[in-house]
């Protein structure tokens, strides 16, 4: 899936590696003027434009199906949540969708609402991230870090949450354990929206930036 430089919308931030993640936060310099770059920069934004959004759609879809999962198109009727995008010399190498909670809560509490109810009555701010799928040969952890680094300037910055929960296939929790600090909060149990097995994490929002500090990505300030 390749888009030329101008279907991309201008970018809420802009991430990109090689400069520290903390001093970008606190100082809030402004995004470059486009998403994506053509000398392969890896680089990540809100999706903004139908064809980014239905990009994001297929991505995951072809790669759920890869994989041998059904997707539930709708969640349930829960409200959209935020879709992310991770590109790389035009192309979307990656995208996650953070959902915040509402009414009808999380799509995760379908399996695991004792668990989530437990983090949200006592510190109120849940949100989820769902939806995620990298493009093939895509290098993982420096899109998962483009991506995650992305969702806390929306997650923390935008929203307030305090804590974020993924569920994630049991072949991956040591993965996003070593990476990105998640805890286990609930053990492995069935997830009807894909019909697969899954454990669900959890990660304090507040951490998050240490850790994204000490991969080594960076965040442009909103704008």
């Amino acid at each position: 899936m390749h888009f030329a430089r101008s279907s991309f919308s201008q970018p809420y931030w802009v991430y990109q590696p090689g400069i520290a993640f903390d001093g970008l936060i606190r100082r809030g310099r402004q995004p470059p003027e486009a998403a994506t770059s053509s000398n392969g920069e890896l680089s990540a934004a809100i999706a903004r434009s139908p064809d980014e959004v239905r990009a994001a759609a297929t991505l995951v879809e072809s790669r759920y199906a890869a994989r041998g999962y059904l997707l539930k198109s709708d969640d349930d009727g829960l409200r959209p949540g935020v879709t992310l995008i991770a590109a790389e010399s035009a192309a979307i190498v990656g995208t996650l969708t953070l959902r915040f909670d509402g009414p009808d809560g999380l799509a995760a509490d379908k399996s695991y609402g004792d668990a989530i109810d437990a983090v949200r009555h006592a510190r109120g701010g849940v949100c989820e991230l769902t939806r995620l799928a990298l493009a093939r040969g895509a290098d993982s952890r420096s899109v998962l870090s483009a991506l995650f680094a992305s969702a806390y300037v929306v997650a923390r910055r935008r929203h307030r949450a305090t804590d974020a929960f993924v569920e994630v296939n049991p072949r991956h929790v040591a993965f996003y354990r070593a990476l990105f600090g998640f805890v286990v909060a609930a053990g492995q149990r069935m997830c009807p929206r894909v019909m697969a097995p899954g454990v669900l994490l959890r990660l304090e929002i507040e951490r998050l930036e240490a850790r994204l500090a000490e991969i080594g990505p960076v965040i442009a300030g909103t704008h």
